[in-house]
């Protein structure tokens, strides 16, 4: 599985003072994948070598423009406005999901003759 830490913040300037490179934002207007899309590319993240990776959520007014620059990517969890605490959980499961997929675990249901990621074996 993949380890997860969630760190809660209380602001923006806290956020981007606690954020390392690399970092991808979650922004309603970022790039949306499905659960086996957004696995394949945590898979590219591991195989690069990377021991960490932040996954940041902004507040209720988005994320500064220079923060969105420095961002690897910019992804979507929702086209939907989500709550905060929501958008927490949903970026926690689809962590879990992709850690589930990438080891062969079960817990994902998906279409798998239509999307699929080849496990090393």
């Amino acid at each position: 599985m993949l380890p997860i830490e969630l760190l809660i913040v209380r602001n923006m300037d806290a956020l981007i003072q606690e954020v390392s490179a690399p970092f991808a934002l979650f922004d309603e207007r970022g790039v949306a994948f499905d659960s086996v899309q957004f696995a394949s590319r945590v898979k590219q993240f591991r195989e690069r070598g990377q021991r960490t990776f932040d996954f940041a959520i902004g507040d209720a007014y988005g994320f500064p423009a220079q923060f969105k620059e420095q961002a690897e990517e910019r992804l979507a969890l929702s086209s939907f406005t989500l709550p905060h605490r929501l958008a927490q959980l949903v970026a926690v499961e689809q962590l879990y999901r992709a850690g589930t997929i990438l080891t062969g675990h079960p817990y994902h249901h998906g279409d798998e003759s239509k999307n699929s990621i080849k496990l090393p074996t």
